[in-house]
Order: C-alpha cells, then structure tokens, then sequence
C-alpha cells in the first residue's frame, strides 16, 4: 500500500510539471506572437505590405498578411521572383530520380543546336550557376521556345563550363526548355502536375496566366504595362512564379516530408556543390552562410524591379524556417528601404523566433 501511495505521489507531480510546462509553452508562444505582431507593426508605419509565415519549434506556425484589408476573402499571391528557380531545380530532380536524364550529362544530350564551345556545360552546370553563360536576359520577350533556345545558345561565354560561379537567369530558362522537351509538357504543366499539386499549392501560378479563384495579387510597386505581361521565355524556368507565403511554406514541408523528391535528393537540392571565397555555399539555387551572430542558414530568395520579392530561410539547428513575400517593393535601390521588404521583414522575424 505504501509503495502505490508513493507511485500516485509521484503522478501527481508529474501531471503537475506536465501541465505547467505546457502552460509555458503556451504562454512563450503567444508572448512570441505578440512580439511578432508589434514588428509587424511598426513596418507598417514604415510603409511595409505584403506576408509573413515563421514556422518554428515543432510545428508551431505563425502567419500574418498585411496591407490586404479590403481582400479579406483571398489568399495574397505575390511575383516570387528568382524562388521560382526551385520549382525549376525540383523538376529537373524529378527527372534525374526517374533516370529520364542525368545531371551530370552535356545539354547537348538534351537540347538541339548546342554549339561546340557550350557543349561542355551540364545540366549540373546550370543548377549550380556553374556553366560560364553570363547573364544576358537573352531570352526576355521571346514567346517561341526554339527562338528563345537559340538565343540564350547564342552569347560567347563568360568562363570555361564549371570553371566558376556566375549567377545568370539564362541558366534556368535553359532548364525549363529541357523540363518542357524531356516531359512533353509546357513548363508550367509540368510544375504545376508535379511540384505544387502534390505540395498542396493552391494559392500559386505563373507569368500570364490567370488567377485562380480564392486568390488575390496585390498591386506591384511599378505597374506593368499589358504587353510586359504576357508569357515569355524570360519569365520561364528562372523567375515569374507567384505564390502565398503559405503555399511556399506547404512546398518547403512538402520537401521535408519526402512528399516530392527523396531525401537524398532534398540533401542535393540544398547541399554545397560550390563554396565561394566569402564562404558562402552554393546549392541548387539554395544557399549556405552564417549570418552576423555566427548561425547556419540556408536560403533562397528573390526580387524584381517591378516590386514583386520573397525569400525562404531555413534554420536548420533551431528548427526555424521565415518566409516572407511583398508586391510592394522597394528595388536594391531608389527611395525607402535599400532592401526589400521581404528581407526587412525576415530580419525582424528573425530577432525574435531564431535563438540566439
């Protein structure tokens, strides 16, 4: 009898600690929550629209859009910019895992007309910004695929293929011509059928396309006249995806979950193939450094003239990930914010979710 009386004891006390931990746990949630809002807060005085998710510690999830009042009944979609390099980089992983090609081929293997001095460039070459084309833009405006092929083929070479690190969009849209002539399908199809459908992406689309119900695509900082916005190859494999920060959020658990690609996989997509000399690391279009209080981060991001700018940060050892996405600009430049609001506002995330 003594020693069940000493066992319900000690119940009683753990279901005491039990309960109090996790009323802190809840507590240190909402206080993080409220601190996130009050940061939120103030950009908005600083002239800040757009979203936020912070998905930290186990799941726990923190989302808030701003700047779309009167839109209260949609999902805000914002221009992604170089992000769209993933669903790329995705894609062509996809194939890769179903021996339809293989990385470390020459594009000649894939592509027609490659001439002499580019057929040496992989298809690894152009995932890792490796292959010596510079960027051109070459294929900006151009809507037919076999002219916009022939002019990103057409540019002398900055570099030996796999000689350096040059970051150029003409890399991706080569990537998108191969995903569209290995598949059968228009590089959206493919993307759409393959990547987002399966990451649960509702809430996302492409350049000149039309908007899906239940979404909104706040204004941009510089409106765009109708001719910009039609569907070229210089939208195509390397920038104009959108996308709700919650869809991306979806497409990142997506990835952890091996819903997409195989862990190994997953590991070559955000792994170091190239370390530069400042330490940063070059993946897949991820990449890899240390930020100011010495932790590891990975990440992605982007950014058009126009407004539209997202980033994904991954913190692997916290446990963290912050996304966050705007229309509403500004550039590397002008007035305002010499960054991005999208990076402004992961900074101030970041402050208050990441350990220090």
């Amino acid at each position: 009898m003594e020693s069940r009386g000493r066992v319900g004891v000690v119940s009683m006390v753990l279901a005491a600690v039990t309960m109090f931990t996790c009323i802190a746990i809840a507590h240190t949630d909402s206080d993080l929550s409220l601190k996130a809002d009050a940061a939120i807060d103030s950009l908005e005085h600083r002239g800040y629209r757009g979203s936020v998710l912070v998905d930290w510690d186990a799941g726990h999830v923190y989302h808030r859009d701003s700047g779309v009042e009167n839109n209260r009944h949609c999902m805000p979609s914002y221009w992604i910019a170089s992000i769209t390099k993933q669903f790329t980089a995705v894609g062509v992983l996809l194939l890769h895992e179903r021996k339809i090609l293989d990385i470390r081929d020459s594009i000649a293997d894939y592509l027609p007309g490659v001439p002499f001095d580019k057929s040496g460039i992989t298809v690894f070459h152009l995932l890792t910004h490796t292959s010596g084309l510079r960027q051109q833009y070459a294929a900006d405006g151009i809507a037919n695929r076999e002219a916009a092929l022939k002019a990103l083929l057409a540019p002398q070479l900055k570099t030996k293929p796999g000689e350096e690190f040059s970051y150029a969009n003409d890399n991706y849209n080569l990537l998108a011509i191969i995903l569209e002539i290995l598949s059968g399908q228009s590089y959206e199809a493919f993307i759409e059928n393959e990547v987002m459908r399966p990451a649960g992406m509702t809430n996302s689309g492409f350049w000149g396309m039309e908007i899906e119900n239940g979404t909104c695509v706040p204004p941009v900082a510089t409106p765009l006249d109708e001719q910009a916005m039609k569907a070229n190859w210089g939208f195509r494999g390397a920038t104009g995806m959108r996308a709700s920060v919650r869809d991306l959020h979806a497409f990142m658990r997506a990835l952890r979950n091996e819903k997409i690609l195989t862990k190994e996989s997953v590991e070559m997509l955000q792994g170091n193939h190239v370390t530069l000399r400042s330490g940063t690391e070059i993946g897949f279009n991820w990449f890899g450094q240390r930020n100011d209080d010495g932790i590891y981060m990975k990440f992605s991001r982007g950014q058009e003239a126009f407004g539209g700018n997202a980033v994904i940060f991954e913190y692997p050892y916290q446990g963290t990930v912050i996304i966050a996405a705007t229309n509403a600009g500004p550039a590397e430049s002008g007035e305002g914010p010499v960054e991005g609001w999208s990076r402004i506002a992961h900074k101030a995330m970041a402050e208050i979710f990441v350990p220090q």
